[in-house]
């Protein structure tokens, strides 16, 4: 019997399900905190040179400045190792050696999630976490502490990764692409949590203490959480895989035989298909490059965006908490909208509308009136709501389009470039410190311009998923298939 009919007789999405479900999606948040942790841990004080007039403006002459004096009630890495002026770019630098350590961490504990289990690499990873978190909040250096973030920004990769995997393989066919999408809800819940605490404590060390141990709660049900009994079937220990399909009947309250619970081994496709496959023909070729490019953007702009919000007019905090909240109403909109006008209008429309909405911006001076002001805020808040949407399209319009011989292949290339564009996220918003309007600019133009390569995609709702190269499922108007929403469960994350 095939994993998945296994699963409709012990409960797609049962009452044992869905508790190990929130647990492993909580652990989510602690991350998703730590990966933004930095927009207030490393926020822009204001200050005042002590033996000149000069007054946060950095002089050409150095030692026109000296002695400074940050005027700010909130402490952060700024105010402790006087990063501003020809040091500031240092404060950006961080937020990129984390980014660049989920990506190494998503490749590295990706590969050790497939070989040893997703539930060892998961306890692995949250626990490094916690450590790398706390640790950074004692930091007596600012190497040192970038070396920390970097460790910490490594642990999150696999973390995320792990807990997805893990969450969604628990349940069934007919609730994973709700799950999926639900799962993306809790890292916007650690989001929102954020701006909170961080107005609450408004030192940087203690902020990132209490940020940092709530985590360690999750250490007590590491023996709670079993391992994923797909991947145990996958590689060939079938026995294990059924008894935790057992017991996940039985805490369900389902009473079945364990006769009935045999499931199949997995059919594979030969492994002669690799990394070079998605060049070897001028279609592949083309949408490999174009998914890349629209990763690489929604990553780009969907952290930058955040990242953005110390440049906007008014409250940091309650610009963070706006911007994250706008998370919400975009992933109902998708639900929606994914099905009712497809995969590849629906992309174009919410990427043209991220892109429009920050390129507006450049047409609103934050400074010159609390009017324009408001109006640079909410046009920000649009550009969130449709780079977040687009942003959940794509792990399900990727899977769908790439053949099922390269689909694990193509999404692990996307994912890279995504983390890219996350590494350069933070230099983006640094240009910021120049020319105000100058990152949401950039956001738009490229926001834009992802929109419009996105037509260049075949659409694939209601249409038979490719299984190799020779597949010819991609004509413009073919519509009488049946979608197949399990491609959700593919082992992504949304880093």
């Amino acid at each position: 019997m095939e994993f998945d009919h296994v699963l409709k007789i012990v409960g797609e999405f049962g009452p044992h399900q869905r508790r190990l479900y929130v647990l492993l999606c909580l652990s989510i948040v602690p991350a998703a905190i730590q990966l933004l942790l930095l927009v207030f841990v490393a926020a822009q004080p204001h200050w005042i040179c002590l033996n000149s007039s000069t007054n946060e403006t950095c002089p050409k002459n150095k030692l026109q400045c000296t002695e400074r004096q940050y005027t700010s009630k909130y402490t952060s890495i700024i105010t402790e190792w006087d990063l501003v002026c020809e040091n500031a770019y240092k404060a950006d630098l961080v937020q990129s050696l984390l980014m660049s350590g989920t990506l190494l961490g998503a490749l590295m504990f990706g590969a050790l999630a497939d070989k040893y289990g997703r539930r060892r690499v998961w306890h692995t990873t949250l626990t490094g976490l916690v450590v790398f978190g706390f640790a950074s909040s004692f930091a007596p250096t600012f190497k040192i502490y970038a070396t920390l973030r970097f460790l910490t920004g490594f642990c999150i990769g696999g973390e995320i990764l792990s807990a997805f995997v893990l969450a969604t393989e628990l349940v069934g066919p007919s609730y994973r692409g709700f799950a999926g999408i639900m799962a993306q809800c809790f890292f916007t819940l650690g989001l929102l949590i954020l701006p909170m605490v961080a107005y609450l404590i408004q030192d940087w060390r203690t902020l990132s203490v209490v940020l940092s141990l709530p985590a360690s709660v999750f250490i007590l049900f590491f023996r709670y959480v079993p391992e994923s009994a797909r991947w145990l079937m996958i590689r060939g220990r079938v026995s294990e895989a059924e008894n935790i399909l057992l017991d996940i009947a039985l805490k369900n309250g389902i009473a079945v035989p364990k006769s009935l619970l045999q499931v199949n081994h997995p059919f594979f496709v030969g492994s002669r298909y690799g990394f070079f496959d998605l060049f070897c023909t001028r279609k592949i070729v083309k949408q490999t490059f174009v998914l890349i490019f629209i990763w690489f953007v929604n990553t780009l702009v969907y952290y930058g965006l955040s990242l953005n919000t110390k440049h906007l007019a008014g409250d940091i905090y309650m610009n963070f908490f706006l911007c994250s909240l706008m998370e919400f109403p975009a992933y109902l909109t998708c639900l929606f909208f994914v099905n009712w006008a497809g995969r590849r209008k629906t992309l174009f429309n919410y990427m043209v509308l991220a892109g429009l909405a920050c390129m507006a911006c450049m047409f609103v001076q934050p400074e010159s009136s609390p009017a324009d002001r408001t109006l640079a805020t909410v046009f920000a808040m649009i550009g969130k709501f449709g780079i977040t949407a687009s942003f959940a399209l794509i792990y399900i319009y990727s899977a769908e389009i790439f053949p099922t011989v390269v689909r694990n292949v193509g999404l692990g290339v996307c994912s890279m470039s995504s983390r890219i564009g996350g590494i350069c996220a933070p230099f983006v918003v640094f240009l910021g410190t120049y020319m105000r309007p100058l990152p949401m600019v950039i956001f738009g133009m490229c926001a834009f311009m992802a929109g419009l390569l996105s037509l260049m995609l075949p659409e694939t709702h209601k249409r038979p998923l490719p299984e190799t190269m020779d597949d010819k499922m991609f004509k413009a108007n073919d519509s009488d298939f049946e979608y197949d929403d399990d491609l959700v469960t593919e082992k992504s994350t949304f880093i």
